[in-house]
């Protein structure tokens, strides 16, 4: 969460771009003014079968699915 001139800026990121270090999905839930951060986790190994099935070439593949597995491009 990021305040910018008063606004907060909320980018829970996404699945399958994970740069945190947690591999897991992420969601924000805002309920009256109480902003909640989730986790949750998914079929990663299944997204990397579908990585493999489309030939993606070297080194793109291996960054993928170290960033996929790790949460973290390095």
């Amino acid at each position: 969460m990021l305040t910018i001139d008063s606004i907060q800026v909320i980018n829970p990121g996404s699945i399958g771009q994970p740069r945190d270090g947690d591999p897991r999905a992420s969601y924000t839930i805002i309920d009256n003014n109480t902003i909640l951060l989730k986790r949750i986790k998914y079929p990663v190994e299944k997204v990397i079968e579908k990585y493999e099935q489309l030939k993606i070439p070297d080194p793109y593949y291996k960054f993928l699915k170290q960033l996929l597995l790790t949460g973290k491009m390095s």
